[in-house]
């Protein structure tokens, strides 16, 4: 019985407010019902085409063509982009390099594929350098290079 005395309480206590509200903001604004003289009489007054008006606006849009040689970006902006403040300029792609062949016995020589500027395969040893790739150590099965902020590790693979 009480939940329901306190939800009854809760219930009308938001109806006053809810109606102290109402007053207080009459009481603000005054009447706020508008009367027929005081409303404002919107007309509209449709303008009849006339029977040149489709020539005449399709005449306008080719006259002024946003998309025209002299009005390219280089007038609106003579100056051209400044770079951004503190930007490096892109990096060159990370090569695919692939181990095609090991030869020979210690020391070995290792057959790489994808060395930039070289369209075949090329025969490096430990401690090459070529293109800014440096061969760490060749191994009978593997091959580490190092180069470009990137070590690769690549492994031989047997059919």
């Amino acid at each position: 019985m009480t939940s329901r005395w306190i939800e009854a309480a809760l219930w009308s206590i938001g109806l006053a407010g809810a109606m102290r509200g109402a007053v207080t903001i009459h009481a603000m604004h005054g009447d706020t019902r508008a009367t027929v003289a005081t409303m404002p009489v919107l007309t509209a007054v449709a303008k009849i085409p006339s029977a040149d008006s489709l020539t005449e606006a399709v005449t306008a849009i080719v006259d002024d063509n946003l998309f025209r040689a002299d009005r390219a970006a280089v007038e609106d902006n003579p100056q051209p982009p400044s770079p951004v403040v503190g930007s490096e300029p892109p990096k060159p792609p990370k090569p695919a390099l692939a181990l095609r062949g090991i030869l020979g016995g210690p020391p070995w020589d290792a057959v790489i594929d994808g060395i930039p500027g070289h369209e075949a395969a090329m025969v490096l040893r430990a401690g090459q350098l070529t293109n800014g790739l440096s061969v760490r150590s060749v191994s009978r099965d593997s091959v580490v290079i190092r180069g470009m902020d990137t070590t690769w590790r690549l492994i031989l693979r047997h059919p």
